[in-house]
């Protein structure tokens, strides 16, 4: 318990030195405790040092007093005792020296003679006593090797008391040499001794007078010190203190009220001059702040959203709102035709608009157009000043009106205007954040209008390639016409697509297809292109394009037409192929348009993508028109060589028949009979296996082995013959549509050849690939034949004749191989490269 009160007690004790020592370490000394201290103590010192000095003087002279007053006595004492010992009277030298201690004056006189013997002194006692040069009084006078008569030092005597002790040499003058011998200089010494405790006490009440007035004068020098201190030092430095504190705390509308000329009265003039340009400043910087807030508002407003409208609607409210305008507009610049077009504003009625757009209408009052042509601001900070705007609101002279590009990569979008409310004009300041405002939104339209235009573009290359996609569905010229037609009046959103072809012969287009409603009238119409009114920049491959229809245009139909169908619009564009005008593509309609330089490049476009549509459509109808012209010629070869012969024989048959009837040889004629009905047999066996094949063609979705499969098993069925199909490896007998045509009308010629003269009851037929090449064998049992020896018609010369032009239109060939007994076979050899590229 003890030793727990012990360590409280001792604990408490290190607490309270640590917050002593705490209070001491925080303890900060203001101005006032210093100068406090410096003045006091400068007081002090200053005080202290003078009242030494005069302390020190005083005893000086009251030393100097003593030693004169001692001198002055030792000499008048010298003159008296040099009287007695001349005289040789003791008795006269001991009452000397005894009346001049009595006076009080002196404590102890004694005379010494030349062995240091006292032979008088007031002190009865001394007599005879040795004074010896090792004594601390002598050594005072001893220790300086300089000798004088005379000698007053001050000692030390015991108890710390001190005495003034005055030593006179006794020469051994002319007149004392009667007694005393001459061969010394001295006969001895005179020694008076004076306490200095009166002087001692004269100083101190010299001390306690001192110190009283310089206590006295230290209060009264340290009070005058610190009035003067604190009027012209403590009063301006807390003044200033204060005035600083205030501005460090963000105060600038304190005053500093020192008014003295001096270096604080100049400090505190600079300290508030600073005070005012800090509150300068920082109104500026609240601006500044204020502008940036709205800036970065407007950044991020604009930025939100890459939808055009959208961001000028925000734009809009933020600017407006933010800068505290009365009204606002924004317009856009079209590119193309170098017009501005409202597309936003704020505060203003839709008649004010309207009423400033009609204004706008003359070169002279568009404003905004100047701010586009020139690139740079108009600001007007009295609006009264400009007559452009007069009588569109009302306090002119009190309001401002600004109108700044929208730029983007230093190219201008648009103008940004902006009206302030009366009575509240707009600075420069506030103009050049604007500026910047206009800057943030002129990039975000940018921005959205690239994005729409790269939309734009996508949708319309998709849209174009849709439209290309129906337009290559069919290789018919009339349906890839009218798809062409419709495509371009749906690309363009117009009232009428029309497409039309050169007539090289007469050099006109002829308008071939056209879509649209009642679009058929324009469809016949034949345009010029050569001569004083022809389309000379269609003909060298440039859009022709008129907002109002021009019959002085070079493009021109009958004029009747186009005014009952209320034409006002057209453009059309040429359809060129290698540098080669095949037609023209156009359209049309029946509001007024100004068709832009991009609608051109658009319709452009469509046109490159279906020139060669158009230009298959038409090789496909020349290639068709070739087919079925040589198809005819086959067919009709075939007729003439085959059928017609047959009914030739049929009709000689019947007039002998005639004539033996007649002459009534039944036998003859009923045998006659016979052979025109097996002629007549062969013949419709032989149309009926004509029409067979003819109707027989190759299905685009099942292909050249899937209709000989169908076509062999209705073969065996009609005519009795085996027919077998071998395909080694079917995915290399893959073949275009023209390919599995010829290919099937030579097997179908092979076998009609082995049904009329093989005399066979099996065929085989087998496909295999042989490096670059298909081979298709077609094998039968029949009787065979030497091949340089064909028997039989010209007909089968000439339907040999016809699979070998086949096989070798497809870039192939045809070998036939037979020996009598041991059957017939054709070989057709395909190159596979060709079957790759007609399936392309």
């Amino acid at each position: 318990m003890e030793i727990n009160k012990l360590i409280t007690s001792e604990s408490g004790v290190n607490h309270l030195g640590l917050e002593a020592g705490s209070l001491i370490r925080g303890f900060k000394p203001g101005l006032r405790f210093k100068l406090l201290i410096l003045v006091a103590g400068i007081s002090l010192v200053s005080l202290l040092t003078s009242t030494l000095l005069l302390f020190n003087f005083q005893r000086q002279q009251i030393i100097q007093n003593a030693e004169s007053n001692t001198n002055a006595l030792s000499n008048v004492i010298k003159s008296n005792l040099r009287h007695a010992m001349i005289s040789a009277d003791q008795g006269m030298q001991k009452e000397v020296i005894q009346a001049v201690v009595s006076a009080g004056t002196v404590d102890v006189a004694r005379i010494l003679d030349r062995r240091g013997m006292v032979s008088t002194s007031s002190s009865p006692s001394e007599v005879g006593l040795w004074f010896s040069q090792a004594q601390p009084a002598c050594q005072i006078c001893h220790a300086s090797k300089t000798i004088t008569t005379k000698k007053t030092v001050i000692f030390s005597k015991t108890l710390g008391l001190q005495s003034l002790l005055n030593v006179n040499l006794l020469e051994n003058d002319a007149e004392c040499q009667g007694c005393h011998a001459a061969d010394g200089q001295v006969l001895g010494l005179l020694m008076i001794e004076t306490s200095l405790d009166a002087v001692q006490a004269q100083l101190n009440a010299g001390y306690r007078q001192t110190g009283f007035l310089t206590l006295g004068t230290f209060a009264a020098l340290a009070s005058v010190l610190l009035l003067a201190l604190r009027r012209y030092i403590i009063k301006p430095v807390e003044m200033l203190e204060k005035g600083v504190s205030q501005i460090t705390s963000g105060n600038f509308e304190v005053k500093i009220e020192i008014e003295d000329g001096d270096e604080l009265g100049r400090l505190a003039q600079s300290l508030n001059k600073m005070r005012k340009q800090l509150r300068t400043s920082r109104a500026d910087m609240v601006v500044q702040n204020q502008e940036l807030l709205v800036l970065n508002e407007v950044a991020l407003t604009v930025s939100e959203s890459l939808d055009l409208q959208e961001i000028l609607n925000r734009a809009m409210e933020t600017v407006t709102d933010k800068l505290g305008m009365e009204a606002s507009f924004i317009r856009l610049l079209d590119r193309g035709t170098g017009s501005l077009t409202l597309r936003a504003y704020k505060g203003a009625s839709e008649e004010l608009c309207r009423k400033i757009e009609q204004r706008r209408k003359d070169p002279a009052g568009d404003i905004s157009g100047e701010v586009v042509r020139t690139g740079k601001i108009y600001f007007v900070a009295n609006m009264a000043s400009d007559s452009r705007l007069q009588g569109l609101w009302d306090h002119l002279d009190a309001r401002s009106y600004i109108v700044v590009p929208l730029k983007s990569k230093g190219n201008v979008v648009g103008t940004l205007g902006l009206l302030s409310y009366a009575g509240r004009p707009v600075s420069d300041r506030t103009v050049v954040v604007i500026e910047a405002m206009a800057n943030e939104i002129g990039i975000a339209i940018d921005n959205a209008q690239l994005l729409a235009q790269s939309h734009q573009n996508e949708q319309e290359a998709s849209t174009i390639y849709q439209l290309g996609m129906q337009v290559s569905a069919s290789l018919a010229l009339r349906e890839v016409l009218n798809a062409v037609a419709e495509a371009a009046r749906k690309l363009l959103d117009v009232d009428f697509g029309l497409v039309g072809l050169l007539d090289d012969e007469r050099q006109e287009v002829v308008l071939k297809a056209a879509a649209g409603i009642r679009a058929e009238v324009f469809v016949g119409i034949r345009i010029p292109v050569a001569g004083p009114d022809s389309g000379s920049s269609f003909m060298s491959g440039q859009p022709v394009m008129a907002e109002i229809y021009d019959p002085e245009q070079p493009i021109i139909f009958d004029e009747e037409l186009i005014k009952s169908e209320n034409i006002i619009s057209f453009l059309a564009v040429p359809l060129e192929r290698g540098g080669k005008i095949l037609g023209l593509i156009e359209v049309m309609t029946r509001q007024r348009r100004r068709f832009l330089p991009r609608d051109g490049q658009l319709l452009m476009r469509l046109a490159h993508h279906v020139v060669v549509a158009i230009e298959n459509a038409q090789l496909y109808r020349q290639l068709r028109l070739l087919v079925i012209f040589e198809e005819r010629d086959r067919i009709a070869g075939e007729m003439h060589d085959h059928l017609s012969q047959t009914l030739g024989y049929m009709n000689i048959k019947s007039s002998l028949i005639d004539d033996l009837l007649v002459d009534g040889q039944l036998d003859q004629a009923r045998e006659s009979l016979l052979e025109l009905k097996q002629a007549a047999k062969t013949a419709y066996t032989d149309v009926r296996e004509a029409i067979f094949n003819l109707r027989t063609s190759v299905l685009p979705e099942v292909g050249l082995l899937g209709t000989l499969r169908d076509y062999l098993a209705e073969y065996r069925m009609h005519y009795g013959l085996v027919a077998n199909l071998i395909i080694e490896d079917e995915a290399q007998v893959e073949f275009s549509p023209e390919a599995s045509a010829q290919l099937l009308r030579i097997i179908q010629e092979a076998l009609v050849n082995v049904r009329k003269h093989a005399g066979a009851n099996k065929v085989r037929i087998t496909f295999q690939s042989c490096g670059d090449q298909v081979w298709i064998n077609i094998e039968d049992n029949g009787r065979g034949f030497v091949p340089d020896q064909i028997p039989g018609t010209d007909q089968q010369h000439f339907g040999l004749q016809i699979m070998r032009e086949r096989a070798e239109s497809m870039g192939g060939s045809l070998e036939l191989l037979s020996h009598p007994g041991l059957g017939t076979r054709v070989i057709v050899r395909v190159p596979i490269l060709y079957q790759q590229e007609e399936g392309i």
